[in-house]
């Protein structure tokens, strides 16, 4: 009797085993990295913005031809999918990933006029990204690093995200939220509507018109002589100049 309740539980043990292993190997839980990092190219079709969610590295590159290099874990490649669809390119993975040794998409684009970032990805271009209107949508702890030159850019950055701008732009519409931080004393505007809440900082270079919000313990700082119209300071908020 005693050697039936041992190979039962041995049994037992034995399945229990093979189900954990199946789920944290086969994407029913989450996918551990190899450590083997292999490069992969893929053909795209054109598109004009941007969509990553995931913690992925972006390196965006000026180019005469949409494709992306991703350089990933073997074992992990498979579940990245990078969809084109509407004029978007969309990285993401099909699964969950845990402790993956990189996770890198080289984008190479023709035109880009929006970018949204999410899921801690970071992202970075190695040329001036130009575009008569940019939209920029960072959240979730997301990092973002650009020289611009633009006519009109409207940014927003949320969940503790982080916004690096430097370049040129003639009109900026931003908006910083949850504890975020907007950085952008080297990007060169001649007119801001900025609106810092949650106690986020937005630090600016502005010339000719402000119109500013800050609330909820937030800070501004800014660069430059412009007429200031202060439509809400509140909440312990502050406006300094640089």
């Amino acid at each position: 009797m005693k050697k039936n309740v041992t190979k039962i539980g041995i049994a037992l043990f034995a399945l229990l085993f093979l189900q954990t292993s199946a789920y944290a190997i086969t994407g029913f839980g989450w996918l551990k990295g190899s450590g083997k990092i292999i490069s992969e190219t893929r053909e795209l079709g054109s598109f004009h913005s941007l969509k990553v969610g995931g913690a992925f590295e972006v390196i965006l590159i000026k180019a005469t031809k949409e494709k992306i290099v991703l350089e990933v874990d073997d074992n992990l490649m498979p579940y990245i999918t990078t969809k084109t669809f509407g004029g978007v390119l969309e990285i993401d993975n099909e699964k969950e990933f845990r402790n993956p040794t990189r996770l890198k998409a080289i984008v190479y684009y023709v035109s880009i006029d929006e970018l949204t970032i999410s899921g801690a990805a970071e992202l970075s271009s190695e040329d001036v990204l130009k575009s008569a209107d940019l939209e920029i949508e960072a959240s979730g702890a997301s990092e973002v690093v650009l020289q611009l030159d633009t006519d009109l850019l409207d940014a927003e950055i949320s969940g503790a995200s982080q916004l690096k701008l430097s370049g040129r732009a003639t009109v900026v519409i931003a908006e910083a939220s949850g504890a975020s931080d907007y950085i952008a004393l080297e990007l060169e505007a001649d007119s801001y509507d900025m609106d810092a809440s949650g106690a986020s900082h937005a630090k600016i270079w502005v010339n000719s018109k402000l119109n500013l919000e800050a609330s909820g313990a937030s800070s501004v700082l800014y660069k430059g002589n412009p007429s200031i119209d202060i439509i809400d300071l509140s909440g312990a908020s502050s406006v300094k100049k640089y």
